[in-house]
């Protein structure tokens, strides 16, 4: 993950056929965030963030319309389009919050009025 402040927080960027790539956040959601997080180590995802939230990449755009049921043990292995399908920008690049191992994080709580 890059752009983040602390190490279980960015943008997700995957490494495929040898380039570093990003993943557009189009149907995005905690499922999503979830494989993503286990898969770098965490307990999962507090949060399933869109539009570049931490930052824009660069470069190729690797997955779209990633769709998982969130046991997957890696994010290659949920539905999406196609390798390098897509009709995004890096301003749709997807990002996580990730629960750090054993860790308390009920402090990231989303209301709305």
């Amino acid at each position: 993950m890059l752009g983040g402040n602390a190490p279980h927080e960015g943008r997700v960027e995957i490494f495929y056929d040898g380039v570093w790539g990003t993943i557009c956040h189009d149907y995005w959601e905690l499922p999503e965030a979830n494989v993503v997080c286990r898969q770098l180590g965490f307990d999962g995802a507090v949060l399933a963030l869109r539009s570049a939230a931490y930052g824009q990449g660069k470069g190729v755009i690797w997955m779209d319309d990633v769709n998982c049921i969130g046991s997957e043990t890696a994010i290659s292995k949920c539905k999406h389009r196609g390798w390098r399908v897509t009709d995004c920008l890096h301003n749709q690049d997807a990002s996580v919050i990730c629960k750090p191992k054993g860790e308390c994080t009920n402090t990231y709580v989303t209301m709305r009025a």
